[in-house]
């Protein structure tokens, strides 16, 4: 592991929301580093309209989280102007106000906190401006998701969105001096932009979702018992979810109940669920990570009901290794990534696919591919994938440090 280095995250998450790539990495991280972990930006615009915005920077915009080792959240005044919405040409211009602005209040910050010469680590596709604008060390891109497709789908602006996120990742990719990416896909489309891009998938907290096959785990007061069999979905309720394809499901077999545990990114993703006003189909909302084995120990199949498309051709979905680590069956879509994982997963596209095999994985219990299951979620943990990167990061700096020194003597 990397130790003794300032980190500046900016992320593509806030802190205190579902626990994914960011925070699993900078968490471990911060035991050997200072870490300031930067939440996500918004525009004035968006402070206008929203008080959840205007009230997290107005609270406390920067504190010491309470967690093993250094780590500093901030939360950015919501002063910036828009992008991504407006034309290429306006956008292109607000990024050279914001960029400049954005890096003032964060120098702000890490002067504040003794920070120098600091390791930058984006996550966040929107601020390619900052690796010129901030002295540092290295300039690392982790990249999560294929930004693209993944701003088509939000707001309905369709393709103007998009096409302003695949150009700041293309500048980040080719400004960054590493680029780490979940998928072999993601891999692939960035290989012919640079030769530093490596492949390092996403992982589990295997500790916590192996929790759900202990005894001392008591299933969540609001899982459905005693009605049959449980399908069970840990995530969000976001634009990759074939809700279609579940409400096929809930009719096809009335006497499952599937449950969704996890927070809608916007109202209506799950209108049409509510809608069908389907009795075994049921939406337990957003849960605290320290519940989900509760939640998961309920599960007689897992499943991954998305939609496939330019987005999910290219994630790795967290919740693969976590499922796995409770051993349990799963059905999945056939995104190419868990393809992969047969057969440890069940593959199907329509709802009658998942309807037999997951009627199959009640019907023929598999000891075997349980034990499997939860080696594989053991040996792929966060620890483990931090510890990759860091190695990755400290071959860079070595060399560099040879490098400057065969200069200096040349």
């Amino acid at each position: 592991m990397i130790k003794g280095h300032d980190i500046l995250c900016i992320s593509s998450q806030d802190w205190d929301v579902h626990f994914i790539t960011p925070q699993q990495t900078m968490a471990r991280l911060a035991r050997t580093n200072r870490v300031l972990y930067v939440n996500l930006t918004h525009s004035i615009g968006g402070a206008l309209l929203h008080k959840k915005v205007r009230d997290r920077f107005s609270s406390k915009p920067m504190r010491r989280l309470d967690v093993e080792g250094e780590l500093y959240e901030y939360s950015p005044p919501p002063i910036f102007l828009p992008t991504g919405t407006l034309p290429a040409s306006l956008s292109n211009v607000t990024d050279k106000i914001n960029g400049p602005l954005f890096a003032s209040v964060l120098k702000k910050h890490m002067e504040a906190l003794g920070f120098q010469n600091p390791i930058l680590w984006i996550f966040n596709v929107r601020w390619p401006t900052l690796l010129d604008g901030i002295k540092t060390k290295l300039r690392v891109y982790d990249c999560i998701d294929e930004w693209g497709s993944w701003s088509g789908h939000v707001g309905g602006l369709g393709r103007q969105k998009a096409a302003y996120a695949e150009q700041q990742d293309r500048r980040l990719v080719l400004g960054s001096d590493i680029t780490f990416v979940v998928s072999r896909s993601l891999f692939e489309s960035k290989q012919s932009l640079t030769s530093s891009v490596y492949h390092v998938p996403n992982a589990a907290d295997f500790e916590l979702f192996h929790q759900s096959t202990s005894e001392d785990v008591k299933l969540a007061d609001d899982m459905p018992q005693g009605q049959g069999p449980v399908i069970g979905y840990i995530g969000y309720l976001d634009h990759r979810l074939d809700t279609e394809l579940l409400i096929k499901l809930a009719r096809k077999r009335p006497e499952w109940q599937i449950v969704l545990v996890g927070p809608a990114l916007s109202e209506d993703i799950p209108a049409p669920l509510h809608a069908a006003g389907l009795p075994n189909l049921k939406l337990l909302g957003p849960k605290h990570r320290s519940e989900l084995a509760g939640y998961l120990k309920g599960f007689d199949v897992s499943i991954v009901p998305y939609k496939i498309d330019g987005f999910t051709r290219n994630i790795y979905p967290l919740k693969l290794y976590e499922y796995m680590a409770s051993g349990k069956p799963i059905v999945s879509s056939p995104i190419p990534a868990v393809v992969d994982e047969q057969p440890l997963v069940d593959i199907a596209s329509t709802a009658e696919e998942f309807s037999s095999a997951i009627g199959k994985c009640l019907a023929e219990p598999n000891r075997e591919l349980e034990v499997a299951r939860i080696e594989l979620a053991r040996q792929n943990t966060w620890d483990a994938r931090v510890e990759r990167k860091s190695e990755l990061i400290e071959a860079l700096l070595q060399d560099r440090a040879r490098q400057t020194v065969s200069a200096r003597s040349a």
